[in-house]
């Protein structure tokens, strides 16, 4: 029992003594990492005199060399070194010394890692961005640092994990000393290897770098080199409205009329944004003021359709054509119409437009005015002679639009300019039928009002009557047998307005046309008449209506 209280004893002093070594043990890192941080070599060896493992990371992953090297200590990281510091040792999260000495910019460090044999183009790892000790310094603007990297044999094309290599990313940083040692050192001027294929100038034309830009181009950097959508650094310089970049690429041979893949020339970028002073830049360094994209869309075409009057006014000056179409035939005063900028319309008419000229579907610029509802646009068309009833292919008008839109303002304007009211389409639609066939009772009412053909039928011989009735449009019904529509106008197979609103079993519809006369006993051309096709339907109380009536007669 003695024995067995003795072993316990012993077991309790033992633990005891373990916990207090473990926790000295713990001490004594600690020391040592602040000590690293700080730069007390004094007490790093009197640490590392003890026996403290030289590469042991804290509970960050950090080790002794890494913390020093990133705080810039050198006299600790030579004793560490001296101690037999691993000098390439990656550390969770994939970094390195010598990859936080590069970021932070600690020339000397740097030059000492070195010595003891770093591995200048050693790569981050796991999820990092793949930078080595070259990208990070790039990034960071430290160029001493990569002067040294690259007199160390450092690979000044290597790319991170995305392609980028450090030339591209000092360009988008603006980084114009980085750039000037990285190209010193042969770095590939014209590089494409991210994913994007975008080189380096189109980078600093893009972010708005002129001093990046100059570096490169006295390095004979490609000024009409594209990205993988074919914009050229001078479609991007436009587009982002630097006069000045535009003036550098320019003055270094840039192609004022190269396009990209979808054929826009960077004077039709400029035209699209508006950018007067950049138009004018690129059309004093002799930019085609007709060039097209593959659609066919000029630039005066973009500066109408977003209207952009200013620029248009430029063009126009500069002997752009004010009636070039696109491959769809729409010329820049039909799209100017269609958008509303009355203003642009105005410019384009007094530089000899053609008020007339139409798309393909033959529509017109009044049409495409009257279709959206622009009464504004309308009297300025129709002020320059635009043709009042000029239809489409399919034979609709303007004025058929217009009602078909319900844009009383316009019609009105149609009106009082004397457009034919009783217009047909190629199906012999007249504006008044199609308003009853929409059921719009306004419409009816003005075109009434206007003298429209109240009985006009289409080619297949339907009336204004009859196809409300078959629609069941009670108001419009009412509005046309108040203005004495004919109340038994067959179709060619004999259906009267009666018929269909029986057949249809529209029953608000047969005591007003009714009270207007409708023949009961009106047959078509299959022997059936409204009485047969309410006996044959069953229905009881439509057949007495009917018969009363016949029987009043």
């Amino acid at each position: 029992m003695e024995m067995e209280e003795e072993e316990a004893e012993k077991s309790e002093l033992s633990a005891t003594q373990e916990a207090e070594e473990a926790l000295k043990e713990a001490r004594d890192y600690s020391r040592l990492y602040h000590a690293c941080q700080n730069g007390d070599a004094d007490v790093c060896e009197e640490l590392l005199a003890n026996k403290s493992d030289v590469n042991r990371p804290n509970n960050d992953g950090y080790s002794p060399l890494y913390i020093a090297c990133g705080k810039g200590q050198k006299g600790v990281c030579e004793l560490l070194l001296a101690k037999k510091a691993k000098v390439n040792h990656m550390l969770s999260g994939g970094i390195f010394p010598l990859y936080i000495a590069s970021g932070n910019g600690h020339e000397d460090v740097c030059e000492l890692l070195l010595a003891n044999k770093a591995n200048v183009n050693q790569a981050t790892k796991d999820d990092t961005n793949g930078y080595t000790p070259l990208l990070i310094a790039c990034v960071k603007n430290h160029a001493k640092v990569c002067e040294l990297l690259l007199f160390h044999s450092a690979d000044v094309d290597q790319t991170d994990i995305d392609g980028f290599p450090p030339l591209d990313l000092a360009c988008e940083k603006g980084y114009a000393n980085v750039c000037e040692v990285l190209l010193a050192n042969n770095a590939d001027v014209n590089n494409q290897a991210d994913m994007d294929d975008v080189p380096p100038l189109f980078v600093a034309c893009r972010d708005g770098f002129a001093d990046v830009c100059e570096v490169l181009l006295s390095h004979k950097a490609d000024v009409n080199q594209t990205d993988s959508g074919g914009h050229s650094p001078l479609l991007i310089a436009c587009q982002k409205a630097d006069k000045g970049m535009c003036e550098l690429l320019l003055a270094n041979k840039a192609d004022v009329n190269q396009t990209d893949m979808d054929g826009f020339p960077s004077l039709l970028i400029a035209c699209q944004y508006g950018h007067a002073d950049v138009c004018e830049l690129l059309l004093a360094n002799e930019a085609d003021v007709n060039q097209s994209n593959k659609n066919g869309s000029s630039p005066l075409y973009i500066a109408c359709r977003y209207g952009k009057a200013g620029v248009c006014e430029l063009l126009l000056t500069k002997k752009a054509d004010a009636n070039q179409a696109t491959r769809g035939g729409v010329t820049p005063l039909l799209i100017a119409c269609g958008k509303d900028h009355a203003d642009v319309c105005e410019r384009l008419l007094a530089n000899k437009a053609d008020v007339n000229q139409a798309n393909m579907n033959g529509s017109s610029p009044l049409f495409f005015a009257c279709e959206k509802g622009h009464a504004g646009v309308c009297e300025l068309l129709l002020a320059n002679k635009a043709d009042i009833n000029q239809a489409m292919s399919n034979g609709a008008s303007p004025l058929f639009m217009a009602c078909l839109k319900g844009h009383a303002a316009v019609c009105e304007i149609l009106f009082a300019n004397k457009a034919d009211v009783n217009q047909p389409t190629t199906d012999g639609y007249s504006p008044l039928f199609f308003a009853c066939l929409q059921g719009d009772a306004n419409t009816c009412e003005l075109l009434l009002a206007n003298k429209a053909d109240i009985n006009q039928p289409t080619t297949g011989g339907h009336s204004p009557l009859y196809i409300a009735c078959q629609d069941g449009h009670a108001a419009v019904c009412e509005i046309l047998l108040a203005n004495k529509a004919d109340v038994n106008q067959a179709t060619p197979n004999g259906a009267s307005p009666l018929f269909v609103a029986c057949e249809k079993g529209h029953d608000n519809l047969y005591q007003p046309l009714l009270a207007n006369n409708a023949d009961v006993d009106q047959t078509t051309t299959d022997g059936l008449s409204p009485l047969k096709v309410a006996r044959s339907t069953g229905n009881t109380e439509l057949y007495e209506l009917l018969l009363s009536h016949k029987m009043d007669l």
